[in-house]
């Protein structure tokens, strides 16, 4: 499902993307790689207009569930691009002004990941992850500030547990220094 409004964050712009999945084929038929309750982003819309930026208030996915699996030979479920021909051959890129981007707040809500490589013999599961951050994406300098909260986190590699449903609640501030 597809919503485009404005009156219920007014006067910002909210596209949101409901009940979106990515099912495998071939080797992985069968298998989710994603499935996402709702995918939300508000934009200003008049930041946009006045001033040409892009400025993002939010990015929310809600109860996102992720199933990433590797096998034994290396193929991967999330190799899913399909290789397109270049287009650029002959575009002058080095005139092109650099698109002003700013984001205010990240949201994961209630994810469940599950990373699965049979290759390197590697297992690592979350349930119920929520990652908060927000910061000033559009400073060359800026802090980063996270709030992350988890509650069961298991992580294996060659049959021996690092790390077996235990809970997560971190807070953190990184400085990002883009230059």
């Amino acid at each position: 499902g597809l919503s485009i409004g404005m009156l219920r964050h007014f006067p910002n712009f909210t596209l949101a993307l409901e009940d979106l999945s990515v099912v495998g084929r071939d080797d992985f038929k069968g298998d989710t790689l994603v499935n996402l309750k709702k995918f939300e982003v508000t934009v200003n819309i008049f930041a946009l207009i006045s001033s040409g930026r892009i400025e993002v208030n939010k990015i929310i996915l809600d109860k996102p569930k992720l199933n990433v699996i590797v096998l034994p030979n290396g193929k991967a479920n999330y190799d899913i691009y399909k290789a397109q021909p270049d287009t650029t051959k002959g575009v002058d890129t080095t005139k092109a002004e650099p698109v002003k981007f700013r984001l205010k707040e990240l949201a994961l809500k209630n994810a469940d990941i599950i990373y699965s490589d049979q290759k390197s013999k590697m297992f690592a599961s979350v349930k119920n992850l929520n990652i908060t951050g927000s910061g000033d994406l559009a400073e060359n300098v800026f802090d980063l500030s996270t709030k992350l909260t988890a509650d069961k986190a298991t992580v294996a590699m060659n049959g021996t547990e690092y790390l077996s449903n235990k809970s997560l609640d971190l807070n953190f501030v990184v400085n990002m220094d883009m230059n």
